[in-house]
């Protein structure tokens, strides 16, 4: 930085009187601030600093080359140079989204059938992210995902707001979570198909109650862990692998598009 200081005119590299005040290093910072400091042909040189640690002003500037390895200049080591195209930032551990096949169908389905609750997470008309428990549907998935809901409700709010929301499931077969764009549905011959004892705990004046709704999420993409083993299998592997070192194997990931 330059200092806009009428003293601003001795630069390092040249001799000057220890602690001279308005004195400025090689790159414009000030120096001189104390007694001990001392400029030398090479820079600066006081308690916290040497010479080594300053740059010489009469030293070639440092030049960034390109090259097959990556970015590489004087202050970075090959160990640490960025890639050079922007295939090789791709990180390779990284999930990749594949369609969705009938293996990929059964498996999902199998998955929300056997979770009883399921985290739905909107987006705020803030943009803040808030996660709720519902009570998932007897009906089969087919790319639909249904939940019952009250109209007016917070979570509807932000679904008008913001219609991109995400389905996490988690039960004994494994883990999933499903994104998608939700809408607000209030017909009433799919809530009378819907309709459950379990469901009505939860609306105690009944289907014919005009705020009940339904939230219809129809799913963009879908991540999920399957085992056909027992829960205490997995546990076991888990422990396991913490005590010797590796990654359990509990089942089968795939991330999906459907």
């Amino acid at each position: 930085m330059t200092l806009n200081d009428p003293f601003d005119a001795t630069r390092a590299g040249r001799e000057g009187n220890p602690g001279s005040p308005g004195t400025t290093g090689a790159s414009g910072e000030p120096v001189g601030t104390s007694p001990d400091t001392t400029n030398t042909a090479y820079g600066r040189v006081d308690a916290a600093h040497d010479q080594a640690t300053i740059p010489d002003p009469g030293a070639a500037p440092e030049v960034t080359t390109t090259t097959d390895g990556g970015l590489i200049d004087a202050g970075i080591s090959d160990a640490t140079t960025a890639p050079s195209t922007d295939a090789e930032t791709t990180d390779p551990s990284s999930s990749e989204f594949h369609a969705a096949d009938d293996d990929d169908m059964v498996t999902i389905a199998k998955l929300v059938k056997a979770s009883k609750i399921a985290l739905l997470t909107t987006v705020t008309p803030s943009g803040q992210l808030h996660s709720r428990p519902l009570a998932t549907q007897e009906a089969d998935f087919d790319g639909d995902l249904w939940f019952f809901t009250q109209d007016p409700s917070s979570k509807v709010d932000d679904i008008r707001s913001n219609d991109q929301v995400n389905a996490a499931f988690e039960s004994g077969k494994g883990y999933l979570s499903v994104s998608g764009s939700a809408t607000l549905v209030h017909d009433r011959s799919k809530i009378d198909e819907l309709w459950s004892p379990a469901v009505s705990a939860w609306f105690p004046d009944g289907k014919d109650d005009p705020t009940v709704a339904l939230i219809k999420i129809s799913a963009q993409s879908a991540e999920y862990w399957a085992s056909d083993e027992p829960g205490v299998v997995s546990v076991f592997k888990i422990a396991k692998a913490a005590l010797t070192g590796g990654q359990p194997d509990v089942g089968e990931n795939k991330s999906v598009d459907l």
